[in-house]
């Protein structure tokens, strides 16, 4: 009988390995990422996920966002926008994410991660086009349309010409950091160590409730005045 657990090991151990090697410098890693992932939660008739083997396809996995607002036109809740004298960078967030909760598998496979406009991407839909289309585990002649616009990247000149916002393939940060998410998952260590999730790796966070300011007083409108 195959050894569900020695595996879940070995794809933790190719995340871990290949975000070192994303963060040394060689940025193409975050595609074998994409294929590890797709082996640990994707699922379909002729394919069965690893968690699904291990029966741990609801355990809590660490993400690093918060659910995009349905009216948002821009949001990218998986890295850090770096803010120079006059262009932009984005990088993976790891330890420096504003947000550290605990959500359900399915939640973290469907949530979104990145929206421009009318694109709104979730992390299965970024993982699943890099592993099966784009070079992880096949390459296809076409791409998923949205997949295949966030890849040409970011980009932004202001009206004066003095400040560039440019930012090729943000995928590979949005992936370095999704293995970032399921390495400090403890839910995942406790499978490979015990088989098990233990009691107090079960917990659920809920998102941080949207902040709405409160309403203006008679005294705030009259100071304002």
């Amino acid at each position: 009988m195959n050894d569900f657990r020695a595996h879940l090991q070995r794809q933790l151990d190719f995340l871990q390995r290949s975000g070192a090697a994303y963060d040394a410098g060689c940025r193409d890693e975050t595609y074998r990422i994409a294929t590890a992932i797709r082996v640990l939660i994707h699922k379909t008739e002729h394919s069965i996920s690893l968690l699904h083997h291990l029966d741990a396809e609801s355990v809590p996995l660490l993400s690093t966002t918060e659910p995009a607002s349905p009216g948002a036109v821009f949001y990218d809740g998986l890295s850090l926008i770096v803010i120079g004298d006059s262009a932009s960078a984005i990088r993976p967030a790891l330890d420096q994410a504003h947000t550290r909760r605990f959500i359900s598998t399915m939640n973290w496979w469907t949530g979104e991660g990145y929206v421009l406009n009318q694109t709104r991407l979730c992390r299965s839909k970024i993982v699943l086009s890099a592993a099966n289309q784009d070079g992880g585990a096949h390459v296809d002649a076409t791409l998923n349309s949205d997949y295949a616009q966030l890849k040409q990247g970011i980009w932004h000149q202001s009206d004066n010409s003095e400040f560039i916002y440019d930012i090729p393939e943000p995928q590979l940060v949005f992936l370095r950091q999704m293995a970032y998410e399921l390495v400090n998952s403890p839910a995942l260590n406790d499978l490979v160590q015990c088989g098990a999730v233990r009691a107090l790796n079960k917990i659920i966070n809920l998102p941080t409730p949207v902040w709405t300011s409160p309403p203006a007083l008679p005294g705030d409108l009259a100071q304002l005045t």
